[in-house]
């Protein structure tokens, strides 16, 4: 399991759209594990929640990394002219539309990160 977080984070981070719009699928269910799961992520990846706060979790270091990853990701080209009568545009919009929706789940999530 971590080993496929580290290639889905991976290649979220990465500069081409193709690439990182192409885990944004998986990106969403590894949420909803983190989510549903979190004390078995916790156990898996030996952190335990020892303040009672929830803030040194794995599952919150993941959520930090991925809301990082979506803010450098979520920033517009200088050359965007935001004509969405041109397909690669419009795919870019598609693309930050579903990076939004992943940050919207997070700060949803965990509003404390």
């Amino acid at each position: 399991m971590g080993q496929c977080l580290e290639l889905a984070i991976s290649c979220l981070v990465y500069d081409s759209i193709d690439v990182s719009g192409a885990v944004v699928d998986l990106v969403s269910r590894i949420l909803v594990s983190l989510e549903k799961k979190e004390e078995h992520w916790n156990i898996l990846h030996n952190a335990t929640a020892s303040s009672g706060n929830g803030n040194d979790t794995i599952c919150n270091e993941i959520m930090a990394r991925i809301l990082s990853i979506l803010h450098m990701r979520m920033k517009y080209p200088a050359d965007f002219q935001f004509d969405y009568e041109d397909e690669e545009e419009a795919e870019e919009e598609m693309y930050r539309t579903q990076l939004r929706k992943l940050y919207q789940r997070i700060v949803r999530l965990r509003p404390q990160i």
